[in-house]
């Protein structure tokens, strides 16, 4: 069945009527959509790079997403022999009592692009109260909160305005992978209570 985008839900369990001001929207389980924050929209080269994931509510689900940069500024997309773009995949196991995310190591180059940058795993339609332990490339890492610089992973709260929806909604589970160089790969663990 399908979940609710923003709070991982059930679309059976959402509601069946929105106000003129909302837009429902809904996805697959294990669906992994690359999204940036504010600070990262007017660069080609996102960074930190949001992993929006949905992992609820089911148990086992296998998924996989190939995102494609470049210098955003011209066609180049559009020729066959493009050169000049970078690909990085990302996989998504969920099982029973364990979530793992890994984000392959970019390949290929283009003008702008950084050699690292910061990665935000967000896992939605996951209660926080369910983490049991969180774990980046085999070492566990402890509970923090947004806006810290290293690995750690946090459950997001309301925005201050309320309307920070996409972004973050309330309720995600965030694990935070501090920066890295985009020429190797990131494995995200967490384990469920």
């Amino acid at each position: 069945g399908w979940v609710n985008f923003i709070d991982g839900k059930p679309a059976r369990t959402s509601k069946t009527q929105w106000e003129a001001t909302e837009i429902p929207a809904f996805v697959k389980p294990g669906t992994i959509i690359p999204m940036r924050t504010m600070n990262s929209t007017y660069t080609a080269f996102s960074d930190p790079l949001i992993w929006v994931v949905w992992v609820a509510p089911v148990p086992d689900v296998s998924s996989r997403f190939e995102l494609y940069e470049d210098a955003g500024d011209g066609r180049e997309y559009e020729d066959p022999n493009n050169t000049a773009h970078a690909t990085t995949g990302a996989a998504l196991t969920a099982r029973r009592k364990l979530i793992s995310f890994e984000v392959e190591a970019s390949r290929g180059r283009y003008h702008g692009q950084g050699a690292s940058r910061q990665q935000l795993v967000q896992l939605r339609g996951l209660d926080g109260d369910q983490v049991d332990t969180v774990k980046i490339d085999g070492t566990t890492v402890a509970k923090s909160s947004a806006g810290t610089a290293g690995d750690g992973w946090y459950v997001a709260t309301q925005s201050a305005n309320g309307m920070d929806n996409f972004t973050q909604p309330a309720g995600s589970v965030v694990v935070l992978v501090g920066r890295r160089e985009i020429s190797s790969g990131v494995t995200v663990e967490v384990k469920l209570a």
